[in-house]
């Protein structure tokens, strides 16, 4: 599942051939992560992104001790910071696992390896990494007024995530006092058991 997973996603996202798909991948490897262990924190350099294969992490910063979610990720996903992880910067945010993950890492050192050793395909899969890890900076609840709307929309969207988090990481993530999250759980669950 590991291989297969990663391999999936290099065919889709990069200019790849399937010829080249054992050399990108020995450039990687495998790495567990278990429950609230952190992947990067704040404050600290980005040594490694990574692509993940199961599980469930979310990327957060804490400012005047107040936490703010900015992204939950999940399989086929990619965790980390782009700015740190090539520019050798401090990272805003850490990333820490929700669940227990299984991820596909790779350090800095070995994606300049990479890139040196692969011209055109490093830079589609450069770009699809980019690009993955930026949108994740959106949090798209954020325009939605209506706590229950906004508490609704996160579960169609995301239904395997929210099903792995706690009330606290969920009222955080879409910025919604916990006891106004706990009301609108109430009342959903009320709704659905009086259809």
């Amino acid at each position: 599942m590991y291989v297969t997973l990663f391999y999936q996603y290099l065919l889709r996202h990069s200019s790849i051939s399937v010829n080249e798909i054992d050399f990108v991948a020995s450039f990687f490897r495998k790495e567990v992560l278990k429950a609230s262990e952190c992947f990067i924190r704040q404050g600290n350099t980005s040594a490694k992104l990574a692509f993940v294969e199961e599980g469930v992490l979310k990327t957060n910063y804490t400012y005047s001790e107040e936490e703010t979610i900015r992204s939950f990720s999940q399989k086929n996903n990619w965790i980390g910071h782009w700015e740190s992880f090539i520019g050798q910067k401090p990272s805003p945010n850490s990333v820490y696992a929700v669940s227990n993950c299984q991820l596909v890492t790779i350090t800095r050192h070995g994606f300049q390896r990479l890139e040196e050793e692969l011209a055109n395909g490093s830079t589609t899969l450069r770009k699809a990494i980019f690009e993955e890890l930026q949108a994740a900076w959106t949090n798209p609840y954020k325009r939605i007024e209506d706590p229950k709307e906004r508490y609704e929309k996160f579960i169609q969207a995301q239904p395997e995530v929210a099903f792995e988090l706690s009330t606290e990481n969920i009222a955080t993530y879409l910025q919604i006092p916990h006891e106004l999250l706990l009301q609108v759980l109430c009342e959903t669950l009320f709704f659905y058991k009086s259809i």
